[in-house]
């Protein structure tokens, strides 16, 4: 037995005795694939079941020998699959167990908890791919009138076109029996025939047409379809799925099959453009990708054939605003024939050309399908039996959303089958009511836009949402503060190096800062610049400019000088409040008032208020924020918005004149006006640490616990920075977050460490807070919570038109907070501070945020991101298109794209000419981007590029910038195999994926890997080391270093 040829092949098809073997079609070894990497759930859900209700004298000898003829006629039906999923073997025979069971002798409720019983049991068993059978039937008796058949395959080996031939030849054959006929069966094409060729077919000119149209079609972009969940997408992803059934009004569905009619398009075309429009309104998204079943068996010649014969045709839309419903179904109708004409292309086939990046809470580019079984039941006739057929419910889902219209043209039943992690059944019912709404829209007036085609009025939602009126003070912050000091002149107002001082000392010396700068020139309306380190006399300064009716802006003393002289100069302030020292880095201002000296003089001046009355809508402060032109701008508050603010904080989260608050914050950052004032409001001490232990985790825990800090402001990165520095026991501590989003695990951490936590939210633009939320353990979704007291909160499309619970849209946000515009931008004011459609008062404005969110049934808003290029990195809302504009503007940069991954800016560049020293002009780069930046906007990673990727409309393509990696095999570094398990799955890896060497931290997918080449790979290691390693330990462990510690486990 030495010689080769004496060996023994090796037989994957050991067993029962095999009639013929084949290769498994494209499509069989996708869902072979899916399988193995999904596991058993994923099994679960590529089953195909349905039932047939009896009403009648059923035969059940003859109904077992049809069902068992069918599966001796078919080949498909009579098949399993070698272990690497690359052979698909005939078994000669195979009997067909018929599960009877007989509940006659039960009452109704019984017999409906045993049928109910059979079906779960029906939908959780797992078909063995490589043993068979793939095919289970039920026989279910309820009288000698009522019986029911439950089929159920698995979709490897059949899909819906079959299920249509199952129950016609079914219908033949029983009635022959029964008759005792001979059934007259159409002339049958074996399913072999069909597999040898679509093998001939992959190697003709055909295919490559086929191929370059869909790859055309996806060629610059790949969108990704985000449906509105009511839970965050598990990963990995899971299966188990509901059903909701809703049958469509026979009116409506007539209606909609003749607006189709008059354009020539087909029903199916009519209700896909129709979901398709209904898809845009609900996501907001004008890219789409829906995925369609087209069986293959018509366009062969091969209609009476059973197997699976389906290619999912991932089908891309472009729904946009002013097109007309009926113009967009012309345009449908001749992009589904081009699609069609080219159906001869699976699923896997286009991902594997795409190398879509992988991510295992999502099903890669097709999320949702559509599809229309209708007349399946058209000639079917059993001999004296009368019947329904029925879609059994499935307990396992591959897809988000399968939307299956099924019935009649007349009498059309839409079934949701829906991931029950992802959606409720109530979310299901209203996206259908939604979709009803669509269908009526277009039927009414297909002339109308698809902007115009909107969902119900959700106006009575954001009422209640929005119910939140209540009393404030018309007064000034200024006279605000001053009542407080009268109330409790002898609390302590400020702690600073072990110096108090009260309420009474503290007032003392914010009149006599307002008369010093009276005497200076300072008048109300004017705007003061403030740069000073924070200490008791910034809070003197800042509160004697309020006094004045005067507005004051902050500068942070480490911002560079560029940035700064921008700010002043923009802002014309009057006059710059700085100390000696640093007024020598700080731009020139002709109106330099030194604290050092005033504070030498203070005494001279008056104690008392300064007799102004100052206007509530006078603006208290001006904050530059990032701005997308290159130039930040700066935002007005008024003293309304910012008294407004505390009264509506005072009860909930609330604050006592017991509490010590900590004034952390730069002054440039919003919240640090906050920190100030919401203390200074209620008679609460402000503790002022020095600049060193606000930027130390370790120092400011310290702090925390040295000083009894009762109450806290912070970003999450700050919150992080205190716990890595050692903050880890319970302390007698308010935590309110705000800033950035705050994540469920630093939410877990923070309950443990404090009394109470809440998380905050709300633009530069709405006065600091807007919303609030009391955030508890047992929270599985960080929402922002409703708006506070006078504030309304609106998720909104592009056409601002109110968008229902779980649909994803813009926040608008309206009330007293919404701040004065931008100064010196009446364009850019009039764009995002626009009048409120929705308020019945008159001159009412909403702030469009930018932020995009969801309002949840329980009528808390999550905020979900960014509409524009606006982003947040470590609290710091940053407009990267200023980031660009300074990248822009250095010596041989020719193109530059700034995003935010995580929480870290990288920078995408291409140059004008080569680059010899990349290290070099990084270096150069930075420090030239320092000089006009603060440091929170500097990129963290740099990448040079050749070119820019492009979407579809020739614009750089941000996504797949967001998904570049630097590719290992380019790198001047190589890392080798270290270990042999490491030089074992290298030599496998560069064999099957054709590369000559294979850095070990690269990754699998980045490199050319997929699916199919992964199931090679696996069942090669196998056969190396008789070690079994699931498929799915390929996405977990996608680089060799992660891989070949699997052969050591």
């Amino acid at each position: 037995m030495n010689n080769p040829e004496e060996r023994p092949k090796f037989n994957p098809f050991a067993g029962p005795e095999i009639e013929k073997a084949i290769y498994t079609t494209k499509s069989q070894s996708e869902i072979w694939t899916a399988c193995s990497f999904g596991g058993d759930d994923a099994n679960k859900a590529y089953k195909l079941s349905f039932t047939i209700n009896f009403d009648g004298l059923l035969q059940i000898p003859a109904m077992e020998r049809a069902i068992q003829t069918i599966v001796n006629r078919h080949e498909s039906l009579r098949a399993a699959f070698s272990k690497d999923g690359l052979y698909m073997s005939i078994f000669k025979e195979l009997s067909v167990g018929i599960k009877k069971l007989n509940l006659s002798n039960l009452d109704q409720k019984e017999q409906d908890d045993a049928f109910e019983k059979y079906k779960d049991q029906d939908a959780h068993y797992i078909f063995d791919l490589v043993n068979g059978p793939l095919i289970k039937v039920g026989l279910i008796t309820f009288s000698d009138t009522k019986h029911s058949v439950v089929l159920t395959v698995h979709h490897i080996i059949c899909d819906g076109w079959s299920i249509g031939i199952i129950l016609q030849e079914l219908g033949i054959i029983y009635s022959a029996i029964v008759e005792n006929k001979t059934p007259l069966l159409p002339e049958l094409t074996a399913f072999s025939t069909y597999a040898n060729e679509e093998q001939s077919f992959l190697n003709s000119n055909e295919f490559v047409e086929t191929e370059k149209y869909w790859l055309n079609m996806y060629e610059k972009s790949v969108p990704m379809l985000s449906l509105p969940t009511d839970n965050p997408r598990p990963s990995p992803r899971t299966y188990e799925s509901g059903r909701s059934d809703f049958r469509l009004d026979s009116n409506l569905s007539l209606a909609v099959k003749k607006t189709g009619l008059s354009v020539g398009a087909s029903f199916v075309t009519t209700l896909l453009a129709g979901y398709e429009v209904f898809l845009y309104q609900l996501t907001g998204q004008s890219d789409l990708v829906v995925g369609v079943p087209s069986a293959g068996q018509p366009t062969n010649g091969m209609d009476n054939l059973i197997g699976h014969c389906v290619n999912l045709l991932p089908l891309r839309s472009n729904p946009t605003p002013t097109i007309s419903f009926i113009d967009y179904l012309k345009k449908r109708k001749t992009e589904l024939f081009d699609a069609d004409d080219h159906k001869h292309f699976s699923f896997g086939q286009l991902l594997e050309k795409l190398n879509v990046p992988r991510d295992p809470s999502r099903i890669p580019l097709v999320p949702i399908t559509f599809n229309l079984d209708l007349g399946m039941t058209d000639g079917v006739a059993f001999s004296n039996l009368n019947f329904e057929l029925i879609n059994t419910r499935k307990y396992f889902e591959n897809f988000e959303i399968f939307l299956n219209a099924t019935g009649s043209d007349s009498n059309l039943v839409f079934e949701w089958s829906y991931n029950k992690f992802l959606f409720s059944p109530e979310t299901i019912k209203k996206m259908m009511e939604s979709y009803v709404e669509v269908l009526q829209n277009i039927v009414t007036d297909p002339s109308q836009t698809l902007e115009q085609i909107t969902f119900q009025d959700y106006t009575s939602i954001y009422s209640k949402l929005n119910d939140t009126e209540v009393v404030y003070p018309n007064l000034s912050l200024s006279e605000l503060l001053s009542k407080q000091a009268e109330i409790s002149p002898n609390n302590v107002a400020l702690e600073y190096d072990n110096t108090k001082i009260t309420y009474y000392d503290l007032q003392i010396r914010a009149n006599q800062f307002a008369h010093f700068l009276t005497a200076q020139g300072v008048q109300s309306g004017d705007y003061i610049a403030v740069s000073y380190p924070r200490s008791p006399e910034l809070v003197y300064a800042i509160l004697g400019i309020i006094q004045c009716g005067a507005a004051y802006l902050p500068l942070d003393h480490e911002y560079p000088a560029k940035r700064v002289e921008y700010m002043m100069e923009d802002s014309a302030a009057k006059f710059l409040v700085t100390s000696k020292a640093l007024s020598l880095t700080l731009p020139k201002c002709p109106n330099t008032l030194l604290i050092d000296d005033a504070m030498a003089s203070l005494d001279q001046y008056p104690t008392t208020k300064l007799p102004v009355e100052v206007n509530p809508e006078n603006v208290l402060y001006l904050l530059y924020t990032s701005g997308s032109t290159g130039k930040p701008k700066g935002a007005k508050i008024s003293n309304r918005n910012v008294v407004n603010l505390l009264f509506a904080l005072e009860n909930a989260p609330g604050i006592k004149e017991t509490d010590r608050v900590p004034f952390i914050s730069t002054i440039s950052f919003d919240i640090a006006s906050f920190e100030l004032f919401f203390p200074l409001f209620k008679g609460a001490t402000v503790v002022l640490p020095d600049h060193e232990t606000s930027k130390d985790g370790t120092l400011l825990y310290e702090m925390l616990e040295r000083e009894k800090i009762s109450l806290m402001v912070g970003t999450t990165t700050t919150y992080v920075m205190l716990c890595d520095a050692g903050w880890s026991k319970k302390l007698p501590i308010k935590i309110w977050c705000c800033g950035e989003p705050l994540p469920i695990p630093v939410a877990k951490e923070l309950l443990k460490r404090g009394d109470e936590l809440w998380n905050l939210y709300g633009p530069t633009e709405v006065t600091i807070f807007s919303s609030c939320k009391h955030i508890k353990s047992e929270e599985t979704l960080i929402s922002v919570g409703g708006p506070i007291a006078n504030m309304q909160y609106y998720i909104v499309d592009e056409q601002l038109n109110l968008l229902p619970p779980n649909t994803v849209g813009e926040i608008a946000i309206g009330g007293v907070g919404v701040g004065k515009g931008y100064l010196g931008r009446p364009e850019l004011t009039a764009q995002k501070f626009i009048p409120n459609k929705f308020s019945t008062a008159v001159g009412d404005i909403m702030y469009l945020s930018g932020d995009i969110g969801k309002l949840l049934p329980t009528n808390e808003v999550v905020c979900l991101g960014r509409v524009d290029h606006q982003v947040k990195v470590r609290g710091h809302r940053i407009e990267i298109g200023e980031i660009e504009q300074a990248l822009l503007s250095i010596d041989g940069i020719k193109s530059a794209i700034v995003l935010a991954k995580t929480d870290i800016l990288v920078a995408f560049v291409t140059v004008n000419s080569e680059i010899i020293n990349e290290l070099e002009a990084v270096r150069i780069w930075r420090n030239e981007l320092a000089s006009q930046l603060p440091a929170f906007m500097l990129p963290h990673e740099f990448h040079i590029l050749d070119k820019m990727p492009t979407t579809l409309n020739d614009k750089v393509d941000r996504t797949a910038l967001l998904e570049y990696k630097p590719n290992a095999e380019s790198k001047e570094e190589y890392t080798g195999p270290r270990t042999d398990q490491e030089m074992l799955v290298a030599e496998i890896w560069e064999e099957h994926l054709k590369k000559e060497r294979i850095d070990i931290f690269s990754n699998f997918f980045e490199i050319g890997g997929h699916s199919i080449i992964a199931v090679t790979i696996v069942v090669k290691i196998q056969k190396k080391t008789g070690i079994r390693i699931p498929l799915s330990a390929v996405f977990q462990n996608p680089t060799i270093e992660e891989f070949a510690k699997l052969l050591n486990k």
